[in-house]
C-alpha cells in the first residue's frame, strides 16, 4: 500500500471503469508493462490509460515490479498491489461505488459479446443461483472458490483464450429467508381458504 494511504483510500481509486478494466488486465496479466495494458484497452486514449495507471500506483492499488529504460523513457512493469488483491476495509460507501462500477464493467463484457452477430462462445452465460451457507460454510465456499480461481487464473503456459468472470455473493432478502425457514406447519392456513378470504 502507498505510504499514507488507508485500505479504504486504495480501493476507492478503482471507482472508475478505465481503473476497474486496468486491474481486471493485470490481475490476468500477473505482471504487465504500461504499454501492455494500453494495447489492450483499445477504445480508450493511451494518454487516458496512462493517466490512470499513474494514480492507481500513487493510490497503492498497483505496485511497481520493475523499471526498463526505453528510448529516455522508463517502461513499467506493473502488479497488483496486495490490499488490491484482497479487497478489505472498505466501508459501505466505497463498496456501493465500487459495485456501480463493478455492474456497468459486467454489462458491458455481456453486451460486447451479444452485439458481435455471432453465436455465443462456449461456455458463455449469466444465472443467478441460491445457495444455503451458515458462517463456516461461507468460510469454506470462499476458500474453495479462491482455490478454482488460483487454478485457472494464470494461463501457466496452457492455450487458452482469456474469459471474464463476475460474481457477487450477498444475503437474500430477510422475508425470503425468514418464509423459507419458517416450520410450515405453523401455517395451518391452506391455498384454498386463502382463495375464499380473498373472494
Amino acid at each position: 500500500m502507498a505510504a499514507g494511504m488507508s485500505a479504504r483510500e486504495t480501493l476507492r481509486a478503482l471507482v472508475h471503469p478505465v481503473r476497474l478494466r486496468v486491474a481486471m488486465v493485470v490481475a490476468a496479466g500477473g505482471r504487465v508493462t504500461t504499454s501492455t495494458i494500453a494495447a489492450a484497452l483499445t477504445d480508450v486514449p493511451q494518454a487516458t490509460v496512462y493517466r490512470h495507471v499513474a494514480a492507481m500506483i500513487a493510490a497503492g492499488v498497483l505496485d511497481v515490479v520493475d523499471e526498463t529504460p526505453v528510448r529516455g523513457g522508463v517502461l513499467r512493469t506493473l502488479s497488483l498491489s496486495r490490499a488490491a488483491q484482497q479487497g478489505t476495509g472498505a466501508d459501505s460507501d466505497t463498496l456501493e461505488a465500487l459495485f456501480s462500477v463493478f455492474t456497468a464493467t459486467m454489462a458491458q463484457a455481456v453486451t460486447t459479446t451479444l452485439q458481435t452477430g455471432q453465436p455465443p462462445p462456449p461456455g458463455f452465460g449469466f444465472r443467478a443461483e441460491v445457495l444455503w451457507l451458515n458462517d463456516d460454510d461461507v468460510a469454506d465456499f470462499s476458500r474453495d472458490l479462491r482455490a478454482l480461481l488460483d487454478r485457472y487464473g494464470q494461463r501457466n503456459g496452457r492455450e487458452a483464450r482469456l474469459h471474464d468472470l463476475f460474481f457477487a455473493l450477498a444475503p437474500a432478502a430477510a422475508a425470503v429467508d425468514a418464509a423459507l425457514c419458517a416450520d410450515s406447519g405453523n401455517d395451518a392456513t391452506t391455498d384454498d381458504e386463502r382463495d375464499e378470504d380473498a373472494t
